[in-house]
Order: structure tokens, then C-alpha cells, then sequence
């Protein structure tokens, strides 16, 4: 499968993002969304919907909605991950794992275009390592700082990068 460059891949913004409903399901994983903690992803593709259902694809992990779309060669329409810069970003210890909040309310979400990252941090999600998103940049620095990691933005996003997450 050829990759394209993610930052031709986002078709001009006609989605909004969605709350994500209790019981949805991860479209990669099948896990329940509800049910973990970490950042949460929603795309919406051109000519397609996930599981014959309307809306949006939906994920229990900002990685995971990288890997699906480098995976699947569809237009997008509408593509929003969790934004800590809106919300609370409160950390909770998981057996001396520190966990951040999941957010699914639809004012939660933001663009990826417009998304700092914090790759790699010591703060986990669903699926382990994730993508921390921020609005703010100063906001993913003071977190980078507090967390470690480094700061990426939506371009810079390879599946070399996606594949060093969720472990």
C-alpha cells in the first residue's frame, strides 16, 4: 500500500465532530471507547462510513486513528482528536502507570491540523503510549515538560512514528 502525505489527505472541513456515544466501539480495536482512559480520535471519510453505520469512524487512541488511515487510501472529510488544551488534562495512577482523562464530548475536539502532539510521554492511554493532543503550543510544552516526550506536529506524523506507540 503506497502513503500519501497526510497533510493532502484532510479534504476542505465540511464535519463537525461528534460526541462519541456510550457503547461506540474502537473501529481498529473493537475495544469499548467509554471504557479506557486516554485520548480519543473521530475521522470522517468522503465516501464511506465504518461499519455500515452514519458519522464518523471512531477511536480509543489517537496512534490507532493514524494507523487505520495510513492503512486505508480513503478521502477524509473530517479528522479530530482529543484536545487537552479545552479540557482537563487530569492524570491518574493506574498501578504506578499514569493514565490521562478520556474526553468523547464533541467541544473536546479539535482539528489535527491544528493539534500539538506530545509523542511518547510517560502518560499512557487505551493502548499504551499514545498521541497527546493540544491546541496550544505552550500547553503541549508545559506537558512535555511535566511528562516527557517530544513535540510533533499532524505532518510530521510517519507510520515509523505511529509504530513505536501503544506498547
Amino acid at each position: 500500500m503506497a502513503i500519501v502525505g497526510l497533510a493532502g489527505c484532510l479534504s476542505p472541513a465540511t464535519a463537525t465532530p461528534v460526541t462519541i456515544p456510550q457503547g461506540a466501539r474502537c473501529d481498529r480495536c473493537g475495544m469499548e471507547i467509554h471504557a479506557h482512559p486516554g485520548p480519543t480520535a473521530q475521522v470522517f471519510f468522503r465516501d464511506a462510513s465504518p461499519h455500515e453505520r452514519e458519522g464518523p469512524a471512531w477511536f480509543d487512541s489517537t496512534w490507532e486513528a493514524y494507523q487505520f488511515v495510513f492503512e486505508h487510501e480513503a478521502p477524509i472529510q473530517g479528522w479530530f482528536v482529543t484536545d487537552y488544551s479545552v479540557i482537563d488534562p487530569a492524570i491518574e495512577d493506574d498501578g504506578g502507570v499514569p493514565t490521562i482523562e478520556r474526553a468523547v464530548r464533541a467541544d473536546s475536539f479539535l482539528g489535527v491540523e491544528k493539534i500539538s502532539y506530545v509523542v511518547d510521554s510517560r502518560v499512557v492511554g487505551a493502548m499504551g503510549r499514545d498521541l497527546i493532543g493540544f491546541g496550544q503550543q505552550g500547553d503541549a510544552m508545559s506537558f512535555q515538560q511535566a511528562y516527557g516526550g517530544s513535540i510533533l506536529t499532524h505532518e510530521a506524523i510517519t507510520p515509523e512514528v505511529v509504530g513505536l506507540l501503544g506498547r
